[in-house]
């Protein structure tokens, strides 16, 4: 145990019968039940790492009063007294009495010539205010009776007997440190493993100093490592330990050199998996890449394709572990290209990256020729017919890049996702193991309102405008993120949570004849995912609602749509 002695830098009498006076430089402060407070102040020490045992008040008393007792108040002020007077202790000290001391000192009979030290145990208003300039103590009276009620009188600083605070305590052990990382972790058994902590105390100095040790699950002998210095982690080689669990545990050292309780943890060696092999690479522009791993560690793959120096594809990661085979989703020219392939296990470890060097060398078609017209709203292309090929139509919005929209066996192709007032370019690719593309066509589409269709059958369309036949159709739209408003305690307001989904909501009102409405029926029942499409827009979409009122006697109905975005991809995927 230690103990320091804290005297009173400041004290002061108050008295409600004289509030334009204090009395910091008199001899005396006397405490009376009615209006009449000592009130003093200290600069606590910033004793760090401490379990604080007690902490008295002591005041030296001359004459004691009776029929009183006189307690301690904590006040949340925290400038400086000096030149206080009963008015701005009315108006800023009284206002801050925030504690009042548990124990207090009780005075049953008057003793003049008393000359004596007494103390009030005030441990509870210490405590979480070491290190606080200016703490602020009233001492008040209290009536024990309503007869011999006398003040007491204490002796101040200018009297030689300055108040004082007695703190005993002793020197706390460091909280048991934070583990971070490896915290049931998977690792691999190569490379550096680094474990890592946090210190935790009840000051601000560093940890002086760690114990570390480790040991497999199966074994009964801990490996030990300790280190002098602040740093909260240890690297070491993770080829040392086998696969397995494995325990391993930290305890911290404060600047007086006592240890805090073990923390505890464990994490599992996995060793990475071994390196597949690469057994072939399909002579064809639309490659397949095949290899051979051991199944039971793989779980996931991932391919890469390299032309010289640039990586021109990469699969992300694949499933693994069943078939050994990837169709690359996309057409490689002929030329020489290398395979990089590593596999991963269950618990994420990767194995090295192996190579693989392959050739596309096929006998490449006969280039297509191409026609394109407009058909008002959609795009009409026939092209020469190459024995054997399959045809991939490819499209671009002005002059942006080029999209692989369709497959086909057939030499002609209806484009009917295309919006009015727009230029676009097409070019056909033959092929056939290897491909040839026609010349790049261009051509310009325009058409009045909105067309609905169905992706399955995008010729079966109905367009969509207004009864005054006016070419501008006004429609609304409604974009949202999604997200959530939590609540939780300890806070006034919800916390939002956001979200990566979005929502994307038109809603239209258009008229249509009464034929065009069966039509729309017929589209609105096929209940897959829908196309609209305008000058203004191309969405695909689901139908969220449609009501219809009957027009212009029975010839047609004005409806109301919405429609909300949905995803989908209208590129081709070489590899399905």
């Amino acid at each position: 145990m230690a103990t320091t002695n804290v005297n009173a830098i400041f004290d002061t009498l108050v008295n409600s019968r004289y509030p334009d006076e204090c009395y910091q430089s008199s001899d005396i402060m006397t405490v009376f039940p009615s209006g009449i407070h000592a009130v003093m102040q200290f600069h606590l020490p910033k004793l760090e790492e401490v379990n604080i045992a007690s902490a008295r008040l002591f005041f030296f008393v001359q004459n004691r009063g009776g029929g009183q007792e006189i307690s301690a108040t904590l006040c949340d002020y925290h400038s400086s007294l000096l030149g206080m007077t009963y008015n701005t202790y009315t108006a800023y000290v009284r206002d801050t009495e925030v504690l009042r001391a548990q124990d207090v000192y009780k005075c049953s009979s008057p003793s003049n010539g008393f000359n004596s030290w007494v103390s009030i145990d005030i441990s509870n208003l210490v405590v979480g205010h070491l290190g606080e300039n200016y703490f602020t103590l009233i001492l008040k009276g209290t009536k024990l009776s309503e007869t011999n009620i006398y003040g007491t009188v204490i002796n101040t600083i200018e009297g030689g007997h300055a108040p004082y605070i007695s703190i005993t305590y002793d020197y706390a052990t460091p909280f048991k440190p934070k583990i971070l990382y490896p915290n049931g972790d998977a690792i691999s058994n190569s490379g550096s493993l680094t474990f890592r902590w946090e210190y935790q105390s009840g000051g601000s100095s560093p940890q002086l100093k760690y114990d570390l040790q480790w040991k497999m699950q199966a074994s009964t002998n801990w490996n030990n490592v300790s280190e002098v210095t602040a740093n909260t982690y240890y690297s070491m080689d993770a080829s040392v330990f086998t696969n397995g669990i494995v325990e391993w545990r930290v305890r911290t050292y404060n600047k007086y050199n006592m240890f805090s309780e073990w923390s505890e943890s464990q994490f599992v060696v996995i060793g990475k998996p071994g390196n597949p092999v690469i057994s072939g690479a399909k002579n064809d522009a639309i490659t397949e890449i095949v290899w051979v791993a051991n199944k039971s560690e793989e779980s996931a793959a991932r391919i890469r394709i390299k032309k010289g120096t640039s990586v021109i594809y990469d699969s992300g990661i694949l499933p693994a572990g069943i078939e050994d085979t990837h169709k690359v989703d996309m057409i490689l020219d002929n030329g020489n290209y290398v395979a990089l392939l590593a596999i991963s296990n269950m618990y994420g470890m990767w194995s090295d990256e192996v190579s693989y060097s392959f050739t596309i060398g096929r006998t490449k078609p006969d280039v297509p020729g191409i026609n394109i017209s407009g058909q008002g709203d959609y795009v009409h292309l026939e092209y020469t017919a190459v024995p054997a090929a399959r045809f991939f139509i490819y499209r671009a919005e002005g002059e942006g890049e080029f999209v692989a929209i369709a497959e086909t066996e057939e030499p002609v192709y209806d484009d009917y996702a295309v919006r009015s007032k727009q230029r676009y370019r097409y070019f056909v690719r033959a092929y056939d193991g290897a491909y040839s593309d026609s010349c790049i066509e261009d051509v310009y589409i325009t058409y009045k309102g909105y067309f609905l269709s169905c992706t399955d059958d995008m010729s079966m369309r109905v367009n969509l405008y207004q009864h005054t036949g006016e070419l501008y159709v006004p429609f609304e739209k409604r974009s949202s993120n999604k997200s959530a408003l939590l609540v939780y305690a300890g806070r006034r307001r919800p916390v939002k949570e956001s979200g990566i989904h979005t929502s994307n909501i038109i809603s239209i009102e258009v008229f249509v004849r009464k034929s065009s409405e069966e039509i729309l029926q017929q589209i609105y029942r096929k209940n897959g995912i829908f196309c609209i499409r305008s000058e203004d827009i191309l969405m695909y979409c689901d139908i969220a609602s449609v009501s219809s009122t009957m027009q212009f006697f029975n010839l047609g109905y004005l409806l109301g749509l919405t429609f909300e975005e949905v995803d989908y991809q209208e590129q081709v995927k070489f590899n399905e």
